[in-house]
């Protein structure tokens, strides 16, 4: 790596070659050299430029682009008529926390779409340990009395729903009014809890008969 050459096996002349090595790794390096666990010569030598790339659960926006592509490659592998995600599907992955990163969520679509019968992958051919919880974050305190008065957050708070089958904005519906049961009908602390505007708040609920 340092001098930028090759030798082969049973010759003495070196080769220079021009090259670029690119390393990934899931874990801390530099945690890795001070316990003696990786070498500190090969870390300084691979160390030129770093890429820090965040778990999916923290660019949740690439979940979606990412399964498709998993999935139509799923799909012509195991020779499946699978060509979409459906909105329950989305729903699940988009909440689903996905503690296996990008591999995990390779391997989800691959099983869904080997036990899918139809065209479309939904939260019903996910595994029910996936499919039984959709954690939801809301930043904010659940105590909207303090919370008015500091304006203080007390961190993240996560309300689980089951998915099954229903629609995006059912869905939507019931998270809503579970933060405003949680903030005591406060929909300005609702509403902050949830990152959105009152107005926006007030527009995205349903109309009560």
């Amino acid at each position: 790596l340092e001098e930028r050459t090759i030798r082969r096996v049973g010759s003495a002349a070196n080769i220079p070659i021009d090259v670029r090595v690119m390393a990934a790794t899931n874990r801390n390096l530099k945690e890795a050299v001070a316990k003696g666990e990786f070498r500190e010569d090969l870390y300084f030598r691979l160390n030129v430029v770093t890429l820090t790339v965040p778990p999916l659960r923290e660019r949740r926006e690439d979940i979606i682009p990412l399964a498709e592509q998993f999935l139509n490659r799923s799909a012509l592998a195991l020779k499946k008529p699978v060509r979409t995600l459906g909105e329950s599907a989305q729903v699940l992955l988009r909440g689903y926390h996905l503690p296996g990163n990008v591999r995990e969520l390779s391997n989800l679509i691959e099983r869904a779409v080997l036990f899918c019968a139809g065209t479309m992958l939904e939260a019903s051919n996910f595994p029910i340990d996936v499919q039984g919880a959709l954690s939801i974050p809301v930043a904010a305190s659940l105590d909207a009395s303090s919370a008015e008065a500091d304006g203080s957050d007390s961190g993240d708070v996560h309300i689980s729903f089951r998915v099954g089958a229903q629609s995006l904005a059912d869905l939507e519906d019931r998270i809503i009014e579970e933060v405003l049961a949680r903030s005591g009908g406060n929909k300005t602390l609702a509403a902050k809890q949830l990152g959105v505007t009152r107005w926006m708040l007030d527009r995205r609920r349903k109309p009560r008969v």
